[in-house]
C-alpha cells in the first residue's frame, strides 16, 4: 500500500515479499551506502533446467527484495480478506510451491505446470525480485542516496 500499489494479486491473494536485512533500516538518516553490504542473509533464487536439476538464478549477495505471487492455486496464500489458503496436500507433488510459503529467504522461480509428477511438482508462483544495481540507481534518482 505505501508503495501506491494494491497488495494483492489478480487471484484475490496477498502478495509476499522478502528484504535482505542490511537494506532494511529505521533511522532515515542511516541509509545503506553504495558501498558492498555484507549480511549472511541474502535472498536466493533458484529455478529448474530442463532435467529439473536445481539452478541458482542469481548470485550470491545479489537479491535485496523479492516479491511472490502464489498463483491461481493460491498454496500458501493469505487472501485479501484475511482467510489463509491451503498448504499443497501433499508437498512431494508441489514440493517448490511449497518451499516458496515456507521460507523467507530462499524462493523458486521457473516454467509453470500443472503436472504434480515433474521434479519439484506443480508450480504456478509468480517471482520477481530486485538487483543492488537497480535499486542504487533508482535510490540515487529519487535523491535518496549520494
Amino acid at each position: 500500500m505505501t508503495l501506491g500499489v494494491q497488495g494483492y494479486d489478480s487471484w484475490g491473494n496477498h502478495y509476499r515479499y522478502s528484504v535482505t536485512p542490511a537494506f532494511t533500516v529505521s533511522d532515515p538518516l542511516n541509509l545503506f551506502t553504495l558501498d558492498e553490504v555484507t549480511d549472511a542473509t541474502w535472498i536466493t533464487i533458484q529455478g529448474r533446467d530442463s532435467a529439473g536439476a536445481v539452478i541458482n538464478l542469481t548470485s550470491a549477495n545479489s537479491v535485496p527484495a523479492a516479491v511472490l505471487a502464489h498463483g491461481k492455486n493460491g498454496y500458501g496464500a493469505i487472501s485479501e480478506t484475511g482467510v489463509a489458503r491451503a498448504l499443497p496436500g501433499t508437498w512431494t507433488n508441489t514440493l517448490d510451491e511449497y518451499d516458496n510459503a515456507n521460507n523467507s529467504t530462499t524462493f523458486w522461480s521457473r516454467v509453470r505446470t500443472e503436472n504434480t509428477a515433474a521434479t519439484g511438482g506443480e508450480f504456478d508462483d509468480v517471482v520477481v525480485w530486485i538487483s543492488p544495481s537497480i535499486l542504487f540507481s533508482r535510490m540515487v534518482a529519487a535523491g535518496r542516496l549520494p
